[in-house]
């Protein structure tokens, strides 16, 4: 079962040579590595070809280079176009694979022939700094889940703050993402992953869970976007992506209620450092569509109320009824 590793190359030279290791020592013997020059301004692939050159293991190496510097998305988009693996499985590269951690996720994924997707426990570089990504990568809350099979199991866990928003870590059946289209939003300079999953979950119809740790996310990176983002920009990005969930309409699996109240948490919790004016009478009738009328009403009456102390009555209302539903279970 071949496995394609996707590995989306930009201004890394600090941390890139660690990663390709990283990728190079696994020992499973059957996977592609695909690195996509994303046109950086640094050595990074200068360090990449001199390591490909002098390598003598098992992984097939295909370097693919963009016309111009495009964006994560895009270079995803790119390598995915030319996996050939049975499985694909994205890595950032500031971050590393752990070892052995194909071979764990390729177990998992031959001993049930046909499972969508894999999803593997992480371990962060700095967890003190970031205690809630942290548990939530470790993936310790799900107990003894293992594999699950249903239509929105896997969106129902997502909804909930249980599965982790990062494409990364998660092997994936190729012939699912070419058959649905599925593709990452370029223009969209964070977020992006969240609605990545998002349309990921529509299409899964099962999914196994690995409990032993196969990645390594660098979460000490100063550069990050993580780290480096601001709140405005932060809730134009996050604005984006609700256009892009309302345009997509009604889920019609049965976590539409639990991503109704996720998006209706997004909103809440962004449009304090954005207008978002302009889609507000939208995303209140995509939330009474999902079932969440008073919800749906109370939000569009916070923007239309006349007067101000009549919009922020409806926000405190919606505030008491909806925040019990924000589950937010790791900070």
């Amino acid at each position: 079962m071949k496995i394609s590793v996707i590995l989306p190359v930009y201004n890394v030279e600090s941390w890139l040579l660690e990663c390709l290791e990283s990728i190079g020592s696994q020992d499973y013997d059957d996977m592609e590595c695909i690195v996509v020059d994303d046109c950086g301004t640094d050595r990074s692939m200068e360090i990449c070809r001199r390591y490909i050159d002098g390598y003598s293991g098992h992984v097939e190496w295909k370097v693919v280079t963009l016309p111009h510097n495009s964006g994560v998305s895009a270079a995803r988009n790119a390598g995915t176009d030319v996996a050939r693996g049975e499985y694909v499985m994205y890595v950032d590269s500031d971050d590393m694979l752990a070892p052995g951690a194909m071979s764990r996720l390729a177990a998992e994924a031959m001993k049930h022939p046909g499972v969508d997707l894999v999803q593997g426990a992480a371990t962060l570089t700095d967890e003190d700094g970031y205690i809630g990504v942290a548990r939530l990568h470790s993936l310790r809350h799900l107990g003894d889940t293992g594999y699950v099979s249903g239509e929105g199991e896997l969106g129902r866990l997502f909804m909930s703050f249980l599965i982790p928003s990062a494409p990364w870590n998660k092997l994936v059946r190729l012939k699912l993402l070419r058959d649905s289209g599925i593709k990452f939003q370029s223009g969209i300079g964070y977020g992006e992953d969240w609605l990545w999953v998002y349309d990921l979950c529509r299409e899964v119809r099962n999914f196994s869970v690995a409990r032993d740790v196969t990645y390594i996310y660098r979460s000490d990176v100063a550069s990050s976007i993580s780290n480096t983002i601001d709140e405005r920009r932060s809730a134009m990005w996050w604005k984006m992506v609700l256009r892009e969930v309302i345009d997509r309409g009604v889920p019609q699996q049965s976590y539409r209620h639990e991503a109704a109240y996720r998006c209706l948490d997004i909103f809440m919790s962004c449009r304090s450092a954005g207008n978002y004016d302009d889609i507000a009478r939208k995303f209140g009738r995509w939330l009474r569509d999902c079932g969440l009328k008073k919800e749906g009403w109370l939000l569009t009456m916070s923007y239309t109320a006349l007067g101000k102390m009549a919009k922020k009555v409806c926000n405190t209302l919606l505030w008491r009824l909806a925040r019990h539903r924000f589950p937010r279970p790791w900070g």
